[in-house]
């Protein structure tokens, strides 16, 4: 549970609602995400979520388009470091890799969005955009319809990482094999 602010007017206590949103979504779900369990998590009052935010609704849209952009930072920082096509292929390879961005508690919460998106179309909205900026990042590198794939592959790869049996685990080099393949002009 995060500490409580001292201070009377606490600048970052929006975002750490927000933090706390998708700590409670990451272990109870959407439909476990109550202001209630989302106060508690934040270690804010009850009071605090309506002061900064307009119902339950807008806590959950905000705290999807918080992890989306998180996600898409990672992702962008790595590709856009790449001075050449192999070395965006390792870059995403890395991507898909990454304990954080395929771990448990990070999956989950790519999976609460996306079912959370079908019901709420300022969600869906939040998809979209990320998914355009990602294609806009690793345009910088492969063709536009290379691109498309190479996020869907990722994507796919990130899921499979996750309920893959141990013995059946993605490796970075069958990853970066995808990839490259994908990447070919």
């Amino acid at each position: 549970m995060a500490r409580p602010a001292n201070a009377a007017n606490d600048p970052e206590r929006g975002a750490r609602i927000l933090d706390a949103a998708l700590d409670v979504i990451a272990e109870r779900g959407v439909q476990g995400a109550s202001h209630r369990a989302i106060a508690t998590q934040a270690g804010v009052p009850l009071g605090s979520l309506t002061y900064h935010f307009g119902g339950i609704t807008d806590i959950l849209e905000q705290a999807f388009a918080r992890l989306a952009d998180s996600i898409e930072s990672v992702h962008r920082s790595g590709v856009a470091a790449a001075t050449d096509r192999e070395a965006a292929c390792h870059a995403v390879a890395d991507f898909v890799m990454d304990p954080v961005v395929s771990g448990r508690k990070r999956f989950v919460l790519m999976m609460q969005m996306y079912a959370y998106a079908t019901q709420n179309e300022r969600v869906a909205q939040v998809l979209r955009d990320w998914q355009r900026q990602v294609y806009v990042t690793l345009e910088n590198h492969f063709s536009p319809d290379s691109a498309r794939a190479i996020a869907s592959v990722v994507e796919g790869c990130v899921m499979h990482r996750h309920f893959d049996a141990e013995d059946q685990a993605l490796t970075r080099v069958s990853v970066l094999t995808a990839v490259e393949a994908l990447s070919r002009p």
